[in-house]
């Protein structure tokens, strides 16, 4: 045990991990969609078929957060990975905090509060997910008002310019959920579009 576990314990807890996050993910079909959805999405979607939708340039991040504990799963074409981040409280505390240190431009609290959520939200990544170019983020509760773009990656501190933060080493975009990534190209394809604008 002092060396780790061993190769067959550690395919074990890759499968356990592997299986979690692909509950995580029926759950979110199941409850998160509305019936005319839920029609053109094969309940029994599995995680390798999110997987199969993702382009090899492209890394999902998804999280969770929760009461005691809150999640991040990590997921690209040929990985899964899950870790455990600090309470949603916790969490929400500190996304209060950027973001009213932005908006009163409070340079230190800023800084404070961006280290603390670029270690907590994004430390410990795969190199797998790191080297990605695009990232796709599915938020949860109060990280949906968390400006992403403002992160640095893993330990970097902030610099204040975007050599520092995430917008300048990914291409970002924030989804509703996984399941989106389910729904086939055709039915995107054949669905309408209204938009109006006012110039």
């Amino acid at each position: 045990l002092a060396n780790g576990p061993s190769e067959p314990k550690r395919r074990e807890l890759e499968d356990v991990r592997y299986q979690l996050a692909e509950i995580e993910n029926r759950i979110g079909l199941e409850n998160t969609q509305g019936e005319t959805l839920r029609e053109k999405i094969h309940p029994r979607k599995t995680l390798k078929d999110i997987q199969g939708k993702l382009k090899a340039s492209e890394a999902l991040l998804s999280f969770h957060l929760g009461k005691r504990q809150s999640l991040r799963w990590t997921i690209t074409r040929d990985q899964v990975s899950l870790h455990i981040l600090p309470s949603g409280q916790e969490i929400e505390r500190e996304v209060n905090r950027f973001t009213m240190a932005i908006q009163s431009n409070h340079r230190k609290m800023q800084t404070e509060a961006c280290r603390y959520l670029s270690r907590h939200l994004l430390g410990q990544l795969p190199d797998s997910v790191s080297r990605k170019q695009s990232w796709l983020l599915v938020t949860d509760g109060a990280l949906h008002r968390l400006p992403f773009a403002a992160l640095a990656e893993r330990d970097n501190l902030p610099t204040g310019d975007s050599g520092g933060s995430l917008i300048g080493r990914h291409d970002l975009r924030t989804i509703p959920s996984e399941s989106l990534l389910a729904i086939s190209q055709e039915n995107v394809a054949k669905s309408r579009f209204v938009g109006v604008g006012d110039p």
